[in-house]
């Protein structure tokens, strides 16, 4: 008994440093990528450890694994530097033996992980998803400025007159995204907002204007609406 539990502490130890280790790393290099819509959102040291806390429940999952099979490693690499696999082997003591402590820690990691896949990482998912979401209309509104023309996404533009809040006043979006042979598609709105959905679905939403689209053949098609809906996706 004492054997088992000699082993499953080496593995154990280890283990609890190189879990959390593996899932902030990971969390942090994710977080690095998001930079440019946390900077541009002005968020704070709390959200942003909150968006890196998210992320490391999602990636917990995967890092619980990885963390086991190092600490394993790590572990027996240890026990065989200083001698004493081969003390435990001389005393009569079979591989098996020497496995099963390592696999019940195995195992119980696989049972872990498998319900932090199952029920935390989808919450923390559905959480982040909305937290980036709201960061996104943040970002994009928080850059406009009056005649300054800026891209929220690849392949549209937007240039407002004036910015209240996040409604946008004297609008105008220029839509390049799927038209590679036909001009861009124009519109003009008297105001506008980008609005997060379910899902964090972005939509800029302009009510009061008109669009102006070419056809395949050329031919300049201007229609009015009083409200239209397009993702910024």
């Amino acid at each position: 008994m004492r054997l088992y539990l000699y082993l499953a502490r080496e593995v154990g130890v280890i283990l609890a440093v190189m879990a959390p280790a593996i899932a902030v790393l990971v969390a942090l290099l994710q977080t690095m990528r998001l930079f440019p819509l946390v900077a541009g959102a002005g968020v704070g040291a709390l959200e942003a450890a909150e968006v890196g806390g998210l992320l490391a429940v999602i990636l917990m999952a995967t890092s619980l694994p990885a963390a086991a099979v190092i600490s394993v490693l790590a572990a027996f690499s240890r026990l065989e530097e200083d001698g004493e696999l081969l003390a435990l082997r001389a005393a009569g003591v079979g591989p098996f033996r020497i496995a099963a402590a390592p696999a019940l820690v195995c195992a119980a990691v696989g049972l872990v992980a498998g319900s932090a896949a199952l029920f935390a990482e989808p919450a923390a998912y559905g959480a982040l998803r909305d937290r980036l979401g709201g960061l996104l209309v943040r970002a994009t509104v928080g850059g406009i400025r009056p005649g300054v023309i800026v891209e929220p996404v690849p392949g549209l533009t937007l240039l407002a007159r004036r910015r209240v809040g996040e409604r946008l006043e004297g609008l105008f979006a220029e839509d390049a995204r799927g038209r590679r042979s036909r001009a861009p598609a124009q519109l003009f709105a008297r105001e506008g907002r980008i609005r997060v959905g379910r899902g964090a679905t972005a939509t800029l939403e302009l009510e009061g204007g008109a669009a102006h689209v070419s056809s395949e053949e050329g031919t300049l098609i201007v229609a009015r609406f009083d409200r239209l809906e397009a993702p910024l996706d």
